[in-house]
């Protein structure tokens, strides 16, 4: 778990606490263009092809981070695992 932001890092502690049997994890890359994106995992296999810029726990789903204000505190992401620790089933599922 290196490089990984302390957002990335406390939503893979609460997935872990919900589903410890499920294997969840983050990798973090280097994208073409240069940028630090993270990837979350569940049993070794991406939830999602692309990668995010952080990984956030709100209202306790795990969204994963596409875009960021320049003040860095206002985005939008997808949900990717849902309150209840299952994986989202629906694509492009927008949270802003």
């Amino acid at each position: 778990m290196t490089n990984l932001s302390p957002r990335t890092v406390a939503a893979l502690t609460h997935l872990r606490r919900l589903k410890p049997l499920d294997g969840y994890a983050a990798e973090s890359y280097i994208s073409f263009s240069g940028k630090p994106l993270v990837q979350l995992k569940r049993r070794n296999v991406p939830l999602k092809d692309e990668g995010f810029l952080d990984l956030v726990v709100h209202n306790s789903r795990v969204i994963g981070i596409q875009i960021l204000t320049s003040s860095g505190n206002v985005g939008r992401g997808l949900i990717l695992v849902n309150e209840d620790g299952s994986p989202c089933a629906i694509d492009d599922s927008p949270i802003t």
